[in-house]
């Protein structure tokens, strides 16, 4: 399968001795066309799509690049959205999410001249027309475990995840890590909801962590936040947001957040290419050492508890 020819020839109008293209402006064919093909769970999601989303904003700000996005409703229209925005003339598409690995790798050997980016994904053998672009969740989620394992009084936590798969299943590790390295006797519930859109299976799984006597829940789970955040509010328990700063959400309630720097990935992702250091074929990792995750500090965080997690995090780093 080749690279859908594009037509070489415009119609012209001459207009006093100019010529001027009917398509696009002559400002626009100088513009670098950046795509998001998002993964399901909307452009809104307050999670990991929002973020990408974000940052792809920020770069068109600050480079001058026209960006867009297509949603995905299922995993089956990611080839057909993926198609589309070749179609569409974009010089680099970006998959977002673990979810869209497989398609973004079909569709880049189908159309070795295109350029793409994943997010969360990467391939044992890496197309040379893909950049795979990774975080260490695990950093971010022992981050708001630290938080979590000094501001617990009940000494049990939960962690409520999407889809069991590494891009979530990270958080969890370093959370459950901190947890039990600061405390042995502290107890960490984890459950799984299988999706990241079920607002209604999160909240069935936050109330039954509650009922266990969980104070603090790490919502890791997408859509389904929304009703473990619902669960949280309704017993007067803390909650930890995930990929983005999500205090603003409800500043009483989510005392943290784990973040995944997914914007600032995607923004730099974008940036290299319109400077010609988009290097296909390898992978690029962000953690805490290029500020690529870490956790938000919110008024809910006693000062004592910040400086400890930031002395803990230093000596890990070093």
């Amino acid at each position: 399968m080749f690279k859908k020819m594009r037509s070489l020839l415009l119609v012209t109008l001459v207009v006093g001795g100019t010529v001027v293209g009917c398509g696009k402006s002559t400002d626009d064919v100088d513009k670098t066309k950046v795509t998001l093909v998002l993964s399901t769970g909307g452009v809104n999601d307050q999670s990991f799509n929002q973020s990408a989303w974000e940052g792809a904003q920020e770069a068109e700000k600050e480079l001058g690049v026209e960006v867009s996005y297509l949603e995905s409703k299922s995993d089956s229209e990611y080839i057909q959205n993926i198609e589309t925005a070749i179609d569409n003339d974009s010089d680099l598409v970006i998959g977002v999410g673990f979810q869209m690995g497989d398609a973004i790798k079909e569709v880049a050997e189908a159309y070795p001249e295109q350029n793409f980016a994943i997010i969360d994904s990467t391939y044992e053998e890496i197309p040379e027309n893909v950049r795979p672009i990774l975080f260490n969740e695990e950093q971010a989620g022992y981050a708001v475990g630290l938080i979590a394992s000094q501001m617990t009084k009940t000494g049990t936590v939960g962690f409520i995840g999407g889809i069991d798969i590494p891009s979530c299943s990270n958080f969890g590790v370093g959370f459950k890590k901190a947890i039990e390295e600061e405390n042995k006797n502290n107890k960490v519930l984890v459950q799984y909801t299988n999706s990241f859109t079920d607002a209604a299976k999160g909240r069935v799984v936050a109330e039954q962590m509650v009922k266990d006597d969980a104070d603090i829940l790490f919502m890791a789970s997408g859509g389904g936040n929304n009703g473990i955040l619902e669960v949280a509010k309704e017993n007067n328990i803390k909650a930890i947001g995930v990929d983005m700063p999500s205090n603003y959400l409800s500043p009483n309630d989510i005392v943290t957040s784990a973040l995944k720097n997914v914007g600032e990935g995607v923004k730099l992702t974008i940036k290299d290419f319109t400077e010609g250091n988009f290097n296909g074929g390898n992978e690029v990792r962000y953690d805490l050492s290029n500020g690529g995750v870490g956790f938000e500090k919110t008024d809910l965080l006693p000062e004592d508890v910040i400086k400890y997690v930031e002395e803990k995090l230093k000596s890990k780093a070093n």
